[in-house]
């Protein structure tokens, strides 16, 4: 709901509000609202009526909790990726375990980012690929002897630009190195924390990557191309472990700069514990607010 400008999803939504049934719309990142054309502007009006309507809305980002405020929202209740209710470890996959092959690794998971309405038609794929492989470089320096194990964050997506396992063999292709892994897109949530829980540390242009490194607890650089991380990173009060690439490929001063914040970043990996327990802690309460509008609706029925 916002700059993608979902129509379906709005719909499905409208649905539920034309039957007036109570809706419950919980841990999402909605915005922005453009307002360039007539579409926009009507986008914008149906979204914030649904938003008004909603009987229980909970918003997982820092971000958007300052546009609801600009929005004047009723009533809402603050949280984090609902990923953060849980820390399932699962056994990694035999054929998964003997492709990484090493328990000295490290996670990056890029993003084409050229799907996005931000940067589509404005930004080069070629671009974005020099873009990581200049990343990988800085990687290897410091990390001669790890693995580099790329995890996508995206399941069968059938337009080739948008899916991370062709990013990551486009990316492979230029290097034809054994230490770089790229992982098909075919395991689960849990197979990927258990990845990156054994990691050194993640580098992620993809916000779940970034949640599943702080849900393990695990050191991270978070790519930030949107208002998803920043808001996440905000919110928990780790903003320093994020690096704006929204400006990175307006040209090669500015990419030149992002890569050297990253190196720095690098060089200056740690993590505190103390991030994870205040997403688990924020999460939780939240759903706990879910269980008893759960109960209060049950008792007015």
């Amino acid at each position: 709901m916002g700059g993608f400008q979902d129509w379906r999803h709005l719909f499905m939504l409208s649905l539920a509000k034309d039957l007036n049934k109570p809706l419950m719309y919980y841990g999402r990142s909605f915005g922005p609202f453009p307002e360039v054309t007539s579409s926009n502007r009507e986008f914008k009006k149906i979204s914030l009526e649904m938003l008004n309507y909603f009987s229980f809305l909970s918003i997982r980002d820092n971000k958007t909790e300052e546009l609801a405020k600009t929005l004047k929202l009723k009533k809402y209740y603050v949280t984090v990726d609902s990923a953060f209710l849980s820390s399932v470890r699962v056994q990694i996959p035999n054929e998964l375990r003997s492709k990484i092959d090493t328990d000295d690794y490290i996670v990056f998971v890029p993003n084409s980012l050229i799907w996005h309405f931000a940067y589509k038609d404005k930004v080069s794929y070629s671009s974005v690929l020099k873009f990581y492989c200049t990343l990988l470089d800085v990687m290897f320096k410091y990390y001669q002897n790890s693995r580099i194990i790329m995890l996508p964050q995206t399941f069968g997506r059938k337009d080739r630009l948008g899916n991370d396992v062709n990013l990551f063999r486009d990316i492979a292709k230029k290097y034809n190195d054994n230490r770089l892994v790229v992982i098909e897109d075919k395991y689960d949530s849990d197979v990927q924390q258990s990845i990156i829980s054994k990691a050194k540390f993640v580098c992620g242009a993809r916000y779940h990557s970034i949640v599943f490194a702080i849900n393990q607890s695990r050191p991270f650089i978070a790519l930030s191309y949107e208002h998803k991380i920043a808001g996440l990173l905000k919110t928990l009060g780790c903003s320093d472990k994020m690096i704006d690439i929204t400006d990175s490929f307006n040209s090669e001063v500015n990419m030149q700069k992002t890569v050297m914040l990253f190196e720095t970043q690098l060089q200056n990996l740690s993590f505190n514990f103390a991030i994870t327990d205040k997403a688990k802690e924020i999460s939780s309460s939240c759903f706990d607010n879910l269980l008893s509008y759960f109960d209060s609706f049950t008792d007015a029925r």
